[in-house]
């Protein structure tokens, strides 16, 4: 394991990360023996690329962090910011009410909460170091072309993680020499209680991602939002389509993102 922070690079003085804050899981008033479910979405084909892995929510840790500067310093900062936001969307605030400010706070968040899965989580391709780098700091915030969408919606879990998720492409579809997404790109979905968080990043700036309509909300940035196309009348309407698993809902919003490619 590396001794290197993995947000500001910095040598020693590691601690044990919750990957969900601690707080946030005793909002939702979780068991202690509750369990997470923990999935990786294959792009090819938007199913599980393994056994999901389900462990406990309350020893879900990355010991890759530092204590003093990042879990002392500005992410526990980041968290007294964060915490009556959340609670106010869990509870029953709309996604569409965030002030400018609320947004760019819940964007920091969500992409770090989504960053610390993705490297404690059981995925081949955690997201790019220079991404978590660029949040160190009270004055960090996420890399160009990362956008966080949210939805409310019912729920059969307390909280769930979904990672991978296949990419929906209109116009000239990019590809690896594998057939896979370009490797920088990644969704992460996270799931608290009736709050739906994505956090989405496709590399090209030519590109743009595309909602899924009467699905997802674009909260941060807060620019115009992103272009939207209709999943049910494309050839891939199975996208929205869940069944009783308690993390499907989850692993269909991260689905159904699409991106629109310019054409040659």
């Amino acid at each position: 394991m590396s001794k290197e922070c993995l947000f500001c690079g910095g040598p020693g003085g590691l601690s044990k990360e919750h990957v969900v804050p601690l707080w946030l899981l005793e909002f939702l008033d979780l068991p202690a023996d509750d369990e997470i479910f923990h999935g990786v979405v294959e792009s090819a084909t938007g199913l599980l690329a393994a056994p999901p892995r389900i462990h406990s929510s309350f020893t879900f840790v990355d010991g890759r962090v530092c204590e003093t500067d990042c879990n002392n310093g500005w992410m526990a900062r980041l968290e007294n910011a964060a915490r009556p936001i959340l609670i106010s969307l869990i509870q029953d605030r709309g996604v569409e009410t965030l002030s400018a400010g609320d947004a760019a706070v819940l964007g920091k968040w969500a992409a770090k909460t989504a960053y610390l899965h993705t490297w404690g989580g059981l995925g081949e391709r955690p997201v790019q170091l220079d991404h978590l780098r660029a949040l160190a700091g009270d004055s960090g915030v996420p890399v160009e072309g990362v956008t966080l969408f949210a939805a409310k919606s019912t729920h059969k879990k307390p909280t769930a993680y979904v990672g991978g998720g296949s990419w929906p492409q209109l116009g000239t579809r990019q590809t690896e020499a594998d057939g896979q997404p370009p490797r920088s790109a990644y969704k992460v979905g996270l799931q608290f209680g009736p709050l739906y968080l994505l956090v989405a990043f496709w590399p090209n700036r030519a590109s743009s991602l595309l909602r899924a309509t009467g699905v997802h909300v674009q909260v941060f940035p807060q620019t115009p939002p992103t272009g939207e196309w209709d999943p049910l009348n494309s050839p891939r309407p199975s996208l929205l389509e869940f069944g009783e698993h308690p993390a499907d809902k989850l692993k269909a919003f991260v689905n159904c993102l699409a991106v629109l490619n310019p054409s040659r």
